[in-house]
């Protein structure tokens, strides 16, 4: 059983991490123009919102879809006669497709991005 939790743990610092990972990369790009950004693989925005006093946000929004592999799950079997314990993996079948979403806005002032925000659970790198 200790060995699950420590399994369960590697796998949330792993996803913080990749969202960490994802800030820090977004994050470069507060100082750079905006003409820089859009002319990088980020491209045209999929949203532009002109707001009073001269900002912009340009919004990007990513949609990834994932699925059809197999589910690999925990599994605690006990002895016949109660006296022992072991933990094993089941496969079972096909894990229903799901669709994850990033969406990143970068605030713009004066042609120079001054702020970036994200929220999504496919904001990763």
């Amino acid at each position: 059983m200790k060995h699950l939790w420590l399994v369960i743990a590697a796998l949330l610092l792993a996803a913080c991490a990749s969202e960490a990972d994802y800030r820090e990369d977004v994050e470069r790009w507060i100082g750079a123009s905006e003409a820089d950004l859009v002319a990088s693989s980020w491209g045209q925005p999929d949203q532009v919102h002109d707001v009073i006093g001269g900002e912009r946000i340009l919004t990007y929004s990513k949609t990834s879809e994932s699925g059809g592999g197999l589910a690999v799950l925990p599994a605690i079997t006990i002895g016949s006669s109660g006296s022992g314990v072991s933990l094993s993996t089941v496969t079972g079948g096909g894990v229903a497709d799901s669709e994850s979403y990033c969406e990143t806005s970068f605030t713009v002032e004066g042609g120079v991005i001054t702020d970036v925000t994200f929220h999504g659970p496919g904001c990763a790198s």
